[in-house]
């Protein structure tokens, strides 16, 4: 004699259909302090620097970003240590203390212009 199990009432409702089920929007990783915009930004800007210096593209970026600083330029900084943590967290967290230190005194402008 043959084992029938019940049908299922609704194939949309069954557990293997909630399991597999697409959410509507996909999720954002609770780590992420940049919007949408800005990482597919950095993320494309860290591909071209990978293509360019390799597995030492990590280092190079945090140069880039020490070069910044020392030349008082704040957003460039930044962006050069988003590039940075995107391959190691942690070279790129040497620049966070400074860089916030830097945020904090005020600028010096150049009134020459």
């Amino acid at each position: 004699m043959p084992v029938r199990s019940q049908p299922i009432r609704s194939q949309q409702r069954s557990a293997a259909a909630r399991t597999f089920q697409r959410p509507n929007s996909p999720p954002v990783p609770v780590n992420d302090d940049l919007p949408s915009v800005d990482r597919d930004i950095v993320l494309h800007a860290a591909l071209h620097h990978f293509a360019r210096h390799g597995l030492g593209a990590a280092h190079a970026a945090l140069i880039e970003a020490e070069k910044a600083l020392a030349a008082g330029d704040l957003r460039v900084a930044h962006h050069w240590q988003h590039i940075c943590s995107t391959f190691d967290r942690r070279l790129a967290a040497r620049l966070r203390r400074p860089l916030d230190e830097s945020a904090k005194t005020p600028a010096l402008r150049d009134f020459s212009r």
